[in-house]
């Protein structure tokens, strides 16, 4: 069929930028493209082919279109060039009246895109805004060649209720992850990829006037293994609240992938307040061997390693066995020692095949103030990973020594103690620190 250009360019001023407007039409169909800068020939070019939905305009907190456009209109202008198609697809191509029915077989049908991209523009291959694999398949099909593929949320994933749209998709194979790997600078393999689990906060450093900076476990560590090569993605959950908004701004700033949760209506049950982002009261103590006191709120802290997010984020990150999880003890703080609730979370791990890197922290061996509960023994932590492969295990000497019910004359760890912790954690590699506060040393061992 000839493609018609129905009528001469236009253009529209969007909150974002001045869009070229063209209508194109093939004796059958009709589409709209929205453009910036010169496209002809040009590679890689950054595209958008979105479908009509009605679901928008009754502000559906399930469809996610409007969100997609506003996004693509962005990263479009930021990028000085690329386009967006609009279809008239109603109902994944089969009308208004299946709009509202979920399991609808996707009918669409992207050749009128493929003949706009390759006909009117000539574009030679294209970086697609889209998680869609009946897209992706269609378009290459229809002869368009896509260097790569990208989602509108970018690295930052807010997890928010049209996400479960999309993990339905990812599960029933519709939709590709949206976090892929990443390769490294000279193309010798792909970036070993880190679920990082640990806590987002704020550090206060109560000095005058008050410090804020962005820290937690979960942060530093991402930032630590961005550092030597590796592709950290954070998995986390902060307040609806200012300090919220100043870690989602600093990972953006550190462009690392995260899935975030803002708990905006998750109430604390005993309390019955509503949990914030967390924010670490550190104090000065004078004492050279023990400089800071560190103290913060377990109770109502946005951090609750919540199972049915930890699950969702595993879906959305397509975590395998080439990947690593990064787990810190403030999961078993935050759980109130509850090995029931530790099992399922480690459980989920155990199916991907994933391996662990578990560091412990030692001020989250204390009693947990929300249950009175005590931390739990070495057999429990054992019971909860259990089926695991514990690949890394970071802790300092006294703790290991508590969790293991063994009494050491030495301060100083030797062989024949890394033999003993080897054979009751099982770890591959342990990173023993030991000595005393501002005095601090560590040596690794490997379980060959």
């Amino acid at each position: 069929m000839i493609l018609h250009q129905l009528i001469n360019s236009k253009s529209i001023i969007t909150k974002h930028g001045d869009f070229k407007v063209d209508t194109y039409y093939n004796g059958k169909e009709e589409a709209i493209v929205l453009s910036i800068g010169d496209l002809r020939e040009k590679n890689d070019v950054l595209c958008r082919i979105q479908s009509t939905c009605l679901n928008h305009y009754f502000f559906d907190v399930e469809c996610d279109c409007l969100d997609q456009m506003e996004s693509s209109l962005e990263m479009i202008t930021k990028e000085g060039q690329g386009l967006i198609i609009l279809l008239h697809q109603e109902g994944k191509g089969n009308g208004f009246s299946t709009q509202f029915n979920n399991n609808v077989k996707d009918s669409r049908n992207y050749k009128l895109a493929a003949k706009i991209i390759n006909e009117r523009y000539r574009i030679n291959s294209i970086n697609l805004i889209t998680l869609n694999k009946h897209k992706i398949d269609n378009l290459q099909q229809n002869g368009i060649e896509i260097n790569r593929t990208i989602w509108y949320m970018g690295k930052y994933i807010k997890f928010k209720p049209a996400l479960e749209r999309t993990i339905s998709e990812i599960i029933k194979e519709e939709a590709i992850c949206p976090i892929q790997y990443e390769f490294e600078d000279n193309n010798s393999g792909s970036k070993k990829r880190v679920l990082i689990c640990g806590d987002l906060n704020i550090d206060r450093f109560l000095v005058d006037p008050p410090k804020d900076y962005v820290g937690g476990t979960g942060y530093n560590a991402a930032r630590a293994l961005h550092k030597y090569g590796f592709m950290p993605i954070i998995f986390g959950s902060v307040g609806n609240d200012d300090n919220g908004k100043l870690i989602e701004d600093e990972i953006k700033n550190l462009n690392l992938y995260a899935i975030i949760r803002e708990n905006n209506d998750l109430v604390d049950e005993e309390s019955k307040t509503t949990k914030k982002t967390a924010v670490v009261k550190i104090h000065k103590t004078g004492d050279p061997s023990h400089p800071f006191n560190h103290e913060w709120d377990t109770v109502n802290n946005a951090n609750d390693y919540d199972n049915q997010f930890f699950k969702k984020t595993i879906t959305l990150s397509n975590l395998n066995k080439n990947d690593f999880v990064f787990i810190t003890s403030y999961l078993f703080l935050q759980k109130k020692w509850d090995i029931v609730e530790c099992k399922k979370f480690f459980s989920e791990i155990k199916k991907r095949n994933a391996r662990i890197i578990l560091d412990f922290a030692k001020s989250s061996f204390r009693k947990c103030e929300a249950t009175k509960r005590m931390p739990f023994n070495l057999d429990q932590f054992l019971e909860c990973i259990n089926g695991c492969e514990l690949f890394l295990l970071v802790d300092y000497f006294n703790s290991m020594v508590r969790l293991t019910n063994n009494t050491f004359d030495n301060k100083i760890p030797e062989s024949d103690d890394y033999e003993l912790f080897f054979n009751k954690y099982g770890a591959k590699y342990i990173i023993c620190r030991y000595g005393a506060r501002g005095d601090t040393y560590q040596d690794t061992y490997c379980n060959l």
